[in-house]
């Protein structure tokens, strides 16, 4: 009776306790942030990059905050709308390498080089900025998931609407590598 008994509790008891630790491993595997509550969205999980850096050493959180969003993606299409004169040559760089070089604070030169490639043109004068519309781009406003791949690359994934380009979905990756940088876009 009593082999019975401490079977039965064994049995309900391993019913118990496995699920509750396969499920209690899951929590540290969030890779989805929801983005309707921005500020929950910017309060991502914050492990440091190393496993104890020193003072002097940059420490990344394993997404990057809204701010941080905002910011790389706001000096993105800061940079490509240029000033130009009355002929749309731009003012403040004088060559494609030039506005290649001031990209690669918010991305790698393969991620702007698309954009680049698109709106300017290098001609013996200098670069000038071809005339068109911004592209699809980011809304700080707007809900967007952050999906986290786990090698310091987060994917943003925003679903916008607006009058010039209609419904669009923007998919931006971005990885650390001493701050966050555009390493691909989509827009679909």
């Amino acid at each position: 009776m009593r082999k019975t008994a401490a079977t039965i509790l064994a049995t309900f008891v391993l019913i118990l306790i496995i699920p509750l630790l396969i499920l209690s491993g899951q929590g540290d595997k969030a890779d989805i942030l929801p983005s309707n509550n921005i500020e929950h969205a910017s309060q991502a999980k914050t492990s440091p990059a190393h496993e104890s850096p020193g003072e002097d050493e940059p420490t990344k959180e394993s997404t990057p905050t809204h701010e941080e969003l905002v910011s790389v993606t706001e000096t993105f299409i800061d940079l490509l709308v240029q000033e130009t004169d009355d002929n749309y040559r731009v003012t403040n760089y004088h060559s494609i390498d030039e506005i290649t070089d001031a990209f690669t604070k918010v991305a790698t030169p393969s991620a702007a080089k698309k954009y680049i490639d698109y709106y300017y043109e290098e001609k013996g004068d200098g670069l000038y900025l071809l005339p068109a519309e911004t592209p699809p781009w980011f809304q700080s406003e707007s809900e967007y998931e952050m999906i986290e791949s786990g090698d310091g690359t987060v994917k943003v994934i925003q679903d916008n609407q607006t009058d010039l380009h209609g419904s669009y979905t923007l998919e931006l990756e971005l990885t650390y590598d001493d701050s966050w940088k555009i390493t691909d876009t989509k827009h679909s």
